[in-house]
């Protein structure tokens, strides 16, 4: 049994990521390994609305937020294999600091996301009490915690590991990212240019259209060519009906080096040109990956009549074993050689070896060192009944139907041995895990506390070798300003901010000031 030493708890121990200043990652280390066996991870949030305080039924109430905190937790601990935990969880409520927390919890009409790898450079994870403008029970996440932790737990997925999604489609839209398409000939062949991609980016889209493929084209504005399916779904969006979608019969990559590329469509014939816009997709389903966090989180409590108890094989990383190729994931995450990087893949290695079309490296994402002992391998097999169309034979999901398929029949459920998994919590009770899961969990209520942020730069001739006193002042200017905001109207009344700097002696850079302006606070520095 390895011996913890003790967490590091010195101010200038901590590593500080975050777009508040309160953010950080506190690790515990083993005695004989400088990598740390277990990471914790403080956040902010800032919630615009102001819970009710002692009725725990009140859908309003702190106690039903800290519920989905609490389970959010759990799903921190089940997707890094226990590797990682949620720490200290600062909540400023009623609309104080809607600019400086990690979360940006509004009351209304926010679709949840989050910005890519921003945890550790600053941006936000966003969410909302009700997914439209009104209060009503359909649009209130809150009525399902499970299903309102998920959520969060998947945009954590984007704004601290930096993965991207793995559901959606390798979608061929004009208006979003400006490729251009249009019909060569009335006998179905489709000419697809480039536009605004990058030539790497196009080739990789562009893999995912072979012989075989199944496509939808989708009414953007203007009209689909004659002749061609719309794609519509049957029954609903989860369910493919191949027979309403259009079948790639050939392919002409011959012009590929140009930026063209030609495919050509299943028995259609005396195709026109359509009016642009128009676009073309793959279905939904054959480019995303089941049983991972990247794909969404309402698979996590499924509606179905058959659903007994949390499916937490949800809420985890992909691996090699499902990674889609054509998903998000799939094409930001690659290896030199053109190799699909799982969630996992990228999760453990270093970031400074990440590339792709989203990611700068001037910004990597924060690299939890914890995760990589904890990676799943060959002998983890985690065996469920599930609702996936799973073909046991080949162990894949076939892209030709949907990858995750459910029925309201409880006599589809099928029983599957998924490799590569560990599903930490299946077949526990809460009662059990939280407490581990929450061992480090600690949520403090902050609304309309008074706050004293004191900056402290070393301004010594050493600081003029290597650009050091120029990183000092963004450093001071991100902890002075976490706060505050440059909104003329902003109420900053309860917070006191100074900055001094030291040399052989002491100098008050901005003297303390309560209500202070960002602008004069950046003008000093």
């Amino acid at each position: 049994m390895k011996k913890i030493l003790s967490y590091i708890v010195v101010l200038v121990s901590l590593v500080y990521s975050g777009t508040s200043p309160f953010s950080s990652v506190r690790a515990v280390y083993s005695e004989d390994n400088n990598v740390p066996i277990e990471e914790i991870i403080d956040l902010t949030v800032c919630l615009e609305r102001e819970p009710v305080v002692g009725n725990p039924s009140d859908k309003d109430s702190r106690e039903n937020y800290e519920r989905i905190i609490k389970i959010w937790a759990d799903g921190i601990y089940e997707l890094s294999n226990g590797a990682n935990f949620l720490g200290h969880i600062r909540i400023f409520s009623g609309g104080h600091f809607l600019t400086g927390c990690d979360v940006d919890w509004k009351k209304y009409n926010v679709h949840p996301s989050a910005n890519v790898g921003a945890f550790n450079h600053g941006g936000t994870l966003n969410y909302s009490d009700y997914g439209g403008y009104i209060e009503n029970d359909e649009e209130d996440r809150r009525s399902n915690p499970y299903e309102a932790a998920g959520t969060l737990l998947h945009e954590s997925m984007h704004y601290i590991y930096g993965l991207y999604d793995e559901y959606g489609n390798v979608e061929l839209n004009p208006l979003e990212i400006g490729v251009l398409l249009s019909v060569d000939s009335p006998d179905g062949w489709i000419r697809i240019e480039k536009g605004d991609l990058t030539l790497n980016k196009f080739r990789l889209m562009m893999d995912a259209y072979q012989v075989g493929t199944l496509v939808k084209f989708q009414n953007l504005g203007g009209r689909i060519p004659n002749g061609f399916k719309d794609g519509m779904y049957s029954n609903n969006d989860e369910e493919v009906n191949i027979s309403n979608y259009n079948i790639i019969e050939k392919i002409d990559a011959s012009l590929l080096k140009d930026g063209v590329y030609r495919v050509k469509i299943k028995d259609v014939q005396d195709v026109d040109s359509g009016v642009y816009p128009w676009g073309m997709s793959k279905p939904r389903n054959a480019s995303s990956t089941p049983n991972t966090v990247s794909w969404h989180s309402g698979a996590f409590i499924s509606k179905n009549k058959c659903q007994k108890e949390p499916q937490w094989q949800w809420w985890n990383f992909s691996t090699k074993y499902n990674v889609r190729k054509d998903s998000p994931q799939g094409m930001e995450y690659r290896q030199d050689d053109g190799t699909v990087l799982s969630g996992w893949d990228v999760v453990v290695r270093n970031p400074e070896l990440d590339f792709g079309k989203g990611i700068d490296k001037r910004w990597p994402r924060y690299w939890f060192k914890s995760l990589i002992a904890k990676a799943p391998s060959e002998k983890d097999v985690f065996s469920t009944t599930t609702f996936l169309n799973y073909n046991p034979t080949t162990t894949w999901w076939p892209e030709s139907d949907a990858t995750w398929r459910e029925s309201d029949e409880c006599s589809d459920l099928t029983n599957v041995n998924i490799p590569f998994m560990k599903a930490e919590l299946s077949g526990r009770n809460e009662a059990e895990y939280s407490n581990i899961t929450r061992k480090h969990l600690q949520i403090e209520w902050l609304d309309k506390t008074k706050m004293e942020i004191a900056v402290v730069v070393d301004a010594s001739g050493s600081m003029l070798n290597y650009n050091k006193i120029n990183q000092a002042k963004l450093a001071a200017k991100f902890v002075a300003g976490g706060f505050l905001s440059e909104s003329a109207d902003y109420d900053a009344s309860n917070i006191r901010v100074s900055v001094y700097s030291f040399n052989s002696a002491k100098q008050t850079v901005f003297p303390p000031t309560w209500n202070p302006s960002l602008q004069n606070i950046y003008m000093m520095l």
